[in-house]
């Protein structure tokens, strides 16, 4: 009971932290991420832009109180954030209980379509339970071709979850739609998607990696650039210093030179007014004294 208790208490202070908007203080919704990285429903984000946007282009983060540029399409330009639908799919199914599931499995293509209808196979790369019209189907299509279909009596535990559709609950993600740049489950390739150029996500991140390994080299290289001009300013930077302080001595120098002359020409000068004052002086003293004596 207790071990039950603490992991309760996990998952809710994961629901807190992680799966809680800060703007509705309910659970998040759509997820949008900001560039700041705050997560928030998108009717949320889209509120609070109308009625606290500091212009037409830009608004402040609730909590961050960054600023943050609204894309041209709105709040849709926001990322959705696959980390939030992928935590809340993992603690729903935990707290559904950890037992595998029960009774006959549900074709997981019929459910969106016409409702409930018995699998009878599983496709083990996409991780979902089929029925016959929808398996037939499956090995028609030409993106799951060459997938491998089992019995559901054969299964042994295929449909473990990896990451999940953010428009179909519990679907993993196993393609990739080329003309949408999105990726997609089963469902949508039949659904959302039907007719799009669509790749298995597998091939399709062959080439993401390629590209971004050599963003990477990219990003390497420009970080050695910015390295040696950093250098090449620091340098610079302590050379402007050296002359700062060159030309304050100079200055101060000069100052005191001129302090000198000043304070000389101010003795010469007042020496000069002394002797004159005296000479003044003594001329009247003999002129007052020859009086009295004539």
């Amino acid at each position: 009971m207790a071990a039950s208790s603490s992991d309760g208490d996990l998952t809710q202070n994961l629901r807190d932290q992680f799966l809680q908007c800060k703007i509705c203080l309910d659970g998040l919704k759509v997820p949008k991420t900001l560039p700041c990285l705050h997560t928030f429903c998108a009717d949320c984000v889209a509120y609070y832009i109308d009625h606290n946007r500091l212009d037409s282009r830009k608004f402040s983060c609730p909590i961050c109180r960054r600023h943050i540029y609204i894309p041209k399409n709105g709040v849709e330009g926001f990322p959705d954030s696959f980390f939030v639908e992928t935590l809340n799919d993992v603690l729903s199914q935990s707290t559904a209980g950890g037992g595998g599931e029960r009774g006959q499995a549900e074709c997981g293509i019929c459910r969106f379509k016409e409702g409930k209808v018995n699998a009878t196979v599983l496709c083990v790369e996409c991780k979902i339970a089929l029925c016959g019209n929808c398996s037939e189907a499956h090995n028609d299509a030409k993106v799951t071709e060459s997938h491998t279909l089992l019995p559901l009596s054969q299964q042994h535990g295929c449909l473990s979850r990896e990451h999940y559709c953010r428009v179909h609950r519990g679907e993993t993600v196993k393609y990739y739609c080329e003309t949408c740049n999105s990726p997609i489950c089963l469902p949508c390739t039949f659904l959302d998607h039907k007719g799009h150029e669509i790749e298995e996500i597998k091939n399709v991140r062959q080439g993401f990696m390629g590209e971004m390994e050599a963003k990477v080299t990219q990003a390497q290289d420009a970080i050695l650039i910015l390295g040696s001009a950093r250098d090449d300013l620091v340098e610079l930077e302590n050379e402007l210093f050296v002359r700062k302080e060159v030309v304050k001595t100079d200055i101060r120098r000069t100052m005191q030179e001129l302090m000198r002359n000043i304070q000389d020409q101010e003795a010469q000068l007042s020496n000069e007014v002394d002797v004159c004052y005296d000479t003044v002086a003594l001329g009247r003293d003999r002129q007052a004294v020859e009086r009295t004596i004539f």
